[in-house]
Parts: C-alpha cells; sequence; structure tokens
C-alpha cells in the first residue's frame, strides 16, 4: 500500500477534542495502567461543547506536519457524447499493509477499536458502557472520554449514524516505535472520512456536522507496561489546530 502520509513525522501537540470536533489542549502524557497511577497532564485550554468536527488532534514534537498529497488528475478525452457523471465511490476501509509489524499492526487495531467505542457513546452517551475502554485507552484519554460523555448529556447531543463507525479510515500510515520520555509509542497518521449518514442531534434539531469531509489525523499509540499492551493515549487533527484536508 502506498501511504499518503510521513509516518516518520512526530505530530506536534495540539488541542484534543471534548467533542469529536472541539479542540483541546493535549501534551505528552506518561503511561500508567487504570489502577489510576500519578502522571502528568498539560492544563487543556479549555472544553467547548459546539462541533467543528468529528474528531481531534493528537501531536507530539515540533517536527513539520505531514501533508496530503492527492492522486495526479486524470487526463480527460474530450468527446462528442456526454458522459454520466459516476456515481460516488464507497468509503472503505484502508487495509492493513503486510509489511506492518505485529506492534504496528496492534497499534492499528486499537485506533479502529477505539473508533467504534466511542461511536458507540457518541451515538447514546446517557447509555454509555465504558468498560470496554479501560482495554483501549490510557489513564488520560479516559478522563477525556468520561468528560466528553458527560457534556454530551448535558446538553442533550448526540449522532446518529448507520451503516458502520462515524468515521471511516480510508488511508493511514504507521511509524517506526520510537521511546518518548522512557515510553515506547506509534503513532497511526490516518485519513478520516466522515460517514456520509451522521448526522448531529440535540434540543436545536438534527443537521450534518461542520467542517471538511475528510481530515488528516493523528492517534498517539503508547505501550502499557502493567498490562504487557497498546493503549490509545491522545488523538486529534493534524495541523497546528487547523483541519488539514486529505
Amino acid at each position: 500500500m502506498t501511504n499518503q502520509f510521513d509516518p516518520t513525522a512526530q505530530p506536534k501537540t495540539v488541542p484534543r477534542p471534548l467533542l469529536p470536533s472541539c479542540q483541546l489542549s493535549a501534551a505528552k502524557h506518561k503511561q500508567q495502567n487504570p489502577a489510576g497511577h500519578r502522571r502528568q497532564t498539560a492544563p487543556w485550554l479549555a472544553i467547548p461543547v459546539l462541533l467543528a468536527g468529528l474528531t481531534g488532534l493528537a501531536g507530539c514534537d515540533g517536527e513539520p506536519e505531514p501533508a496530503w498529497t492527492p492522486p495526479p488528475r486524470p487526463t480527460v478525452s474530450r468527446s462528442s457524447t456526454p458522459t454520466p457523471s459516476p456515481a460516488p465511490a464507497e468509503l472503505v476501509p484502508a487495509p492493513d499493509d503486510p509489511s506492518w509489524s505485529a506492534d504496528q499492526l496492534a497499534a492499528v487495531h486499537i485506533v479502529d477499536a477505539y473508533t467504534e467505542v466511542r461511536g458507540n457513546f457518541l451515538a447514546d452517551p446517557a447509555n454509555a458502557d465504558t468498560s470496554r475502554l479501560l482495554d483501549i485507552v490510557t489513564d488520560a484519554q479516559y478522563s477525556e472520554d468520561l468528560s466528553l460523555i458527560a457534556a454530551l448529556i448535558q446538553i442533550g447531543r448526540h449522532f446518529e449514524f448507520s451503516g458502520g463507525t462515524y468515521v471511516i479510515p480510508v488511508a493511514r500510515a504507521v511509524s517506526e516505535e520510537k521511546t518518548v520520555n522512557g515510553v515506547r509509542q506509534i503513532i497511526v497518521s490516518q485519513c478520516d472520512a466522515d460517514n456520509p449518514t451522521t448526522a448531529i442531534v440535540d434540543p436545536d434539531g438534527s443537521r450534518p456536522p461542520p467542517g471538511l469531509p475528510r481530515v488528516q489525523y493523528h492517534y498517539t499509540v503508547q505501550w502499557a507496561e502493567e498490562v504487557a499492551g497498546w493503549r490509545l493515549d491522545e488523538f486529534g487533527r493534524a495541523g497546528g489546530g487547523e483541519a488539514w484536508p486529505c
């Protein structure tokens, strides 16, 4: 598979979302187990409740963010006979790359599992089952998700979508494993496309999500020594807080 991202680039830290598209300031965290060890966490900048997209940004250092490179424009021959417009292509999740190591593949599957669980509590926050999060995320991300659920319940908002998850990773790249502040870490960078059926539902009615339909995101996955497994530590949009199309 040809990756469209620079998987070796360490994304800079930018706001972590409260809602799937809101922006919160994020910082690298030292890995902990769900039992509650202490860790350093940078203060969040804000906890807005209005959406600007469906997910947030996770970046980790000051290197330039990778830019999405679109495929070359196809050559179109002129014809006197009108050609009907093709139907929109079906959104298909990017396949696993056979060149990924076992740890890279595990990191990707953690991101996929998180997307599924997140979609479940976005669809029904009042009855959210957060128990599965304990096997997927670190303490820091777990706290973020609890805050998100509480905010959704407070404002009476949920998401409606059909046919799979609320976002679909149509392209992705995986970094080599690095040790950051003594913690093993892998960055999963991907182009997440909004599920076309997704709608935001709150007391003001139902509406489609704002923002770009396809945005580049980074997911920081860390190794948890205490449970001997990979856990999602933070995630969010690329581009220093701005949504990068892909």
